[in-house]
């Protein structure tokens, strides 16, 4: 709520630092909030301290530590292709499934979507990492893939809906 610089002792700690800046606002992005301490990144899991009460996450500050929360807004995942509604889907807290992100998107096209040929895109644009699953195995194992902000999901069309299309 109120970003700024305060002093620390051996004995401040994570969650005491965060309270002297006013808490986390609604928006923030407790699940990718990280420490910069010196020259070194520190990531630290706030979802586990603040959601799931691990006490072992609220470290000691030091002098020149620097607390970073981004905004929630970064979290998200985008399903596009053959399905309903294409489009951005926002991961909530702690996290976002695969089938629930099928689902928000109004699930597959079943007139034009190819059932066996849905991929997720995970990493960066320059080497990303290709997973293909079937509709199938979504519905099977779909609530166990956690997904990762940025991903996106593609639903592949059809022979039917290329054949319609190029008509």
């Amino acid at each position: 709520h109120k970003p700024g610089v305060f002093p620390v002792d051996a004995r401040v700690t994570l969650l005491e630092g965060i309270g002297r800046a006013g808490g986390v606002l609604d928006t923030g992005d407790i699940e990718g909030a990280f420490v910069v301490r010196g020259r070194r990144l520190l990531p630290v899991s706030l979802g586990d301290l603040l959601l799931r009460g691990d006490t072992s996450r609220n470290i000691r500050m030091e002098h020149g530590d620097l607390v970073y929360i981004s905004l929630a807004t970064k979290r998200q995942v985008y399903v596009l292709g053959d399905v309903v509604k294409p489009g951005i889907v926002p991961m909530p807290h702690p996290g976002l499934d695969l089938a629930a992100a099928i689902a928000a998107a109004g699930g597959l096209d079943l007139l034009y979507a190819d059932k066996n040929q849905i991929r997720i895109f995970r990493g960066s644009w320059q080497a990303p990492r290709v997973y293909t699953i079937s509709s199938e195995d979504v519905y099977r194992y779909g609530t166990h893939v956690q997904l990762e902000p940025g991903d996106c999901i593609h639903v592949a069309p059809s022979d039917l809906a290329t054949w319609n299309r190029t008509l």
